[in-house]
């Protein structure tokens, strides 16, 4: 499976788009695993709360066509598959 996304976030301890963020989309339906190689973020699917991830984690989810947003503690490094 190729990589959705592969790089680097800094949203500013900000709530944010991950899709706008990251400049790609999620297919609905579709499963993808996040794994979060470095640095600390929140994963959530409405701007407050959500998972709290830290480097060397990684997680699946299904897109549902709803928005996912990330909040960044500094820099955190991604792959979404």
């Amino acid at each position: 499976m190729a990589n959705l996304f592969d790089g680097v976030l800094d949203t500013n301890y900000e709530y944010k788009n991950l899709e706008t963020e990251g400049s790609f989309s999620f297919v609905s339906g579709d499963t993808y695993t996040i794994q979060v190689k470095s640095g600390v973020c929140n994963i959530s699917k409405s701007q407050q709360g959500g998972a709290n991830i830290g480097g060397g984690r990684e997680f699946n989810f299904t897109a549902d066509g709803g928005p996912i947003y990330i909040k960044t503690n500094g820099k955190c490094s991604l792959s979404i598959l």
